[in-house]
């Protein structure tokens, strides 16, 4: 049952909702939006209903773009809208408009319309990310949309920027490039106000969302792009890293610079100096040949340079035969400049059908991949949909994509998503490969100039490669690729240098120090889950790490996430930066205070597993207060971390649990003794072995007004026991079985009786335990 209830972030204080226009719970909310065609383009239809989809109510905007049969009317649709009249009060403070939507295609653009006060009309795109706990493309998108940058804006103030108070806020879904009939449904839409007062989320605590299937380790899955086939120094530099894979190009013009003659001895070379290092090889068969295509980037077209170009992957697949060797069948066909100048999917159709069959034919057991197309976009879309209805995948091992994106890297989970729907669609029982991902420094420079060298831009590199990992895993892709190892020039204002995990000179830049870092938090830890959590901001995230004697919790938030302080109720907790650097916390009540900033990155809070017990209640004594109840305290137990709760034991059996040192116990009989005692359990399920006892008798009907003065009992105490039931799950994986008192209660055998040892055992709700004890009672 590890992971069931873990981490929890409580936000005490975010983003203010200023007012909620629509729930969409009852049909009126959504009669209060008007549907509009777009009139002045026409032919567009469409209309507004009530809809549930996923267990929730919503409105659907339905959209109708393909002319009526027969009609001979003008037919150019540009959009469908549905509008909505705010009120003075709804949007007071509004900074931000925020709502969920699902789409019935990926691919449709949905924005969000505002006029303000002096009938000014604000455009905004409106894209949704799918939340990283969604496993389809179809779940529910998180929309949040911040109404200082509007895409377009016209009328009125004609300023682009939003006088309140806000008049109408419209739904509108764009008609571009569409001529099909879909939908956008929408749901929790609200004005935002601005936080008032900075976030706080604690580690306390919540609910675990776990994979579903064992994601197994993410050095296993972990590659680096190469550029050479002989350099053992950076070889070395990437097992130290614990990375596991490397991906070169076994570039055909240079195998066959003969007709007909194959020499792999450079590539040999890398092979058998990383296979030395625990590395395994993706070798990408690529480019064209002279001696058959006219050029080296020239791709194979012609009947005869395709054959030719099958038997050149036929024979490297029978060369690695027993190797740590997969292939990849070309590098971005999609680019020009891999594709001759004129990428076309229907060619490399024919070279990816030609070069899988080639591979198997040399080695019935290799493992070839599709390859790889440039980044995710609709071109990339439509040229799989090519791939996808010629048949060309058929046979592949796996479906090969790269994950490029100027943005944060979970915005690639929409991708990531809508991919593995395609792979379950055209190659079943197969997995989404990335063979290739990373990020420019370059890119990332704030600076004008852009200057890649510059260290706030190369820390945010590091930033975005540790995320990359992290979704990557998340997703169980079996191989994320960095690229690339080191960087390819030494201009630090081209984006094309500035890749590397190393610098130009092999010196270490940050983003292989925190990959590093990552992969030895890794290291012998399981990813247990993503933690999901209730009014967190969005772009906050949480994955949680189980070993054998600790967890390790890694925190971020995205570029655009609230900066927040973040509360570690464990003061043995160890504190690390995406570098490796211990983190300065300061001690707030009893807790770790950190401030987190999506500038710091990935922070790593690793807390040790808590193995300890409370120590043993003191001081317990009781009265009677009537003739059928008593009243009972005693002195608080301490922990090395914090005393959850206790349980209090009335003649061996549990009697119930509290969180303060005083319990009431009633529904007793007159005139009759009870022996009580008491035992400590904290969080992690560890309980102390119980209090001396005392026997407290209730009042007799004819002195029920004294009280009855309460006596020590010189019984020793029992062992440490857990308020289960026999046969239930404890978090130590046991079960609770009877003890000799016939009660049912779980006994921890190697718990000393009076030591304040305890055992770890699971610890339930008062409500629970209160049943589990009634029913005893009954039985």
């Amino acid at each position: 049952m590890a992971g069931i209830l873990t981490l929890h972030l409580f936000l005490e204080s975010s983003a203010t909702a200023t007012g909620v226009i629509a729930d969409f719970e009852n049909t009126a909310d959504v009669t209060s939006w008007s549907f509009y065609n777009g009139g002045e383009f026409p032919g567009a239809r469409g209309a507004i209903i009530s809809a549930t989809s996923l267990n929730r109510k919503c409105a659907e905007l339905q959209y109708v773009f393909t002319p009526i049969q027969g009609s001979t009317a003008a037919f150019d649709p540009h959009y469908v809208l549905v509008q909505h009249t705010v009120s003075a009060q709804q949007s007071t403070g509004a900074i931000a408009v925020r709502f969920l939507q699902q789409l019935s295609s990926p691919d449709l653009n949905i924005s969000i319309r505002i006029t303000d006060a002096t009938g000014q009309t604000l455009q905004y795109a409106a894209k949704g990310i799918p939340p990283l706990t969604a496993r389809s493309s179809g779940a529910w998108r998180e929309t949040n949309i911040d109404l200082a940058k509007p895409s377009q804006y016209w009328s009125g103030a004609n300023d682009g920027v939003v006088h309140p108070p806000i008049a109408k806020i419209a739904v509108l879904l764009d008609a571009t490039g569409k001529r099909d009939k879909g939908y956008v449904r929408f749901d929790d839409i609200e004005l935002v106000g601005a936080p008032s007062s900075a976030t706080t989320l604690e580690l306390t605590g919540g609910t675990l969302i776990a994979p579903g299937v064992s994601l197994g380790t993410l050095a296993e899955r972990t590659g680096v792009n190469l550029h050479f086939t002989n350099n053992t120094p950076v070889l070395d530099k990437i097992k130290t890293a614990g990375l596991r894979w490397v991906r070169m190009d076994f570039t055909w013009s240079t195998i066959e610079q003969v007709a007909g003659t194959y020499n792999f001895s450079s590539f040999d070379t890398l092979v058998t100096t990383a296979e030395a290092r625990g590395l395994s090889v993706l070798a990408i068969l690529d480019y064209g040949n002279a001696l058959y295509t006219g050029g080296a980037m020239t791709p194979p077209r012609t009947t005869q340079a395709i054959n030719a170009y099958a038997a050149y992957c036929e024979a490297i697949a029978r060369h690695y035969v027993g190797r740590n060797v997969v292939f990849e069948i070309w590098n971005e066909p999609d680019v020009a400049g891999f594709w001759g100048g004129s990428p076309n999917a229907a060619e490399y159709a024919l070279v990816l059908k030609a070069g899988v069959a080639s591979v198997m034919r040399g080695n019935a057991n290799a493992r070839v991949i599709t390859g790889g197309l440039s980044t995710p976009y609709e071109l990339t879309y439509r040229y799989w949909d090519t791939l996808e209805n010629l048949g060309a995948m058929a046979g592949a091992s796996g479906f090969g994509t790269h994950l490029y994106t100027d943005g944060p890297p979970e915005e690639r989970w929409t991708d990531i998503l809508r991919l593995n729907d395609r792979v379950a669609r055209v190659m079943p029982g197969k997995a989404l490969w990335c063979t290739e991902w990373g990020f420019s420094s370059t890119r990332l420079s704030t600076t004008n100039p852009k200057n890649g060298h510059d260290s706030v831009a190369r820390t945010a590199q590091a930033n975005r490669v540790v995320r990359e990992l992290l979704v990557g895993w998340w997703a169980n892709l079996p191989l994320i690729v960095l690229y690339d190892i080191y960087d390819d020039g030494s201009n630090a204002q081209e984006p094309e240098h500035n890749f590397g995990l190393l610098a130009q000179d092999l010196s270490e830049k940050p983003a292989m120090t925190a990959v590093r870092t990552l992969l030895s938090f890794a290291n012998g830890r399981t990813l247990a889950g993503l933690m999901q959590y209730n009014n967190a901001p969005s772009g906050v995230h949480v994955l949680r790490l189980d070993g054998s004697t600790n967890k390790v919790y890694i925190v971020w938030a995205e570029e655009t996430a609230p900066a927040f302080t973040l509360l570690i109720p464990d003061l043995r907790a160890q504190i690390k930066s995406m570098t490796g650097q211990t983190l300065s916390a300061t001690t707030v009540g009893g807790k770790l205070s950190l401030s987190v900033t999506p500038s710091l990155g990935p922070v790593f809070v690793q807390i040790p597993s808590d193995t300890s017990a409370p120590s043993v209640p003191a001081n317990l004594s009781g009265k009677a207060t009537s003739t059928t109840a008593v009243s009972l305290t005693w002195t608080a137990s301490t922990d090395n971390v914090a005393v959850t709760g206790y349980g209090v034991y009335r003649n061996n059996t549990l009697a119930g649990t509290t969180a303060s040192t005083s319990y009431s116990d009633s529904g007793l009989n007159l005139s009759t003794s009870y022996a009580y005692s008491i035992s400590a359990y904290d969080a992690a399920g560890n309980i102390s072995a119980r209090s001396s006892a005392v026997s407290v008798t209730t009042l007799s009907a004819s002195s029920s007004s004294a009280s009855s003065s309460s006596s020590s009992s010189s019984s020793s105490s029992s062992s440490g026991t857990s308020p289960g039931t026999p046969g239930l799950p404890l978090s130590g994986g046991s079960s609770a079985s009877p003890d000799a008192s016939g009660s049912g209660i779980a006994t921890n055998s190697s718990s000393a009786a009076s030591s304040g040892g305890g055992g770890s055992l699971g610890i339930y709700s008062l409500s629970m335990l209160l049943i589990i004890t009634s029913v005893r009672r009954i039985a």
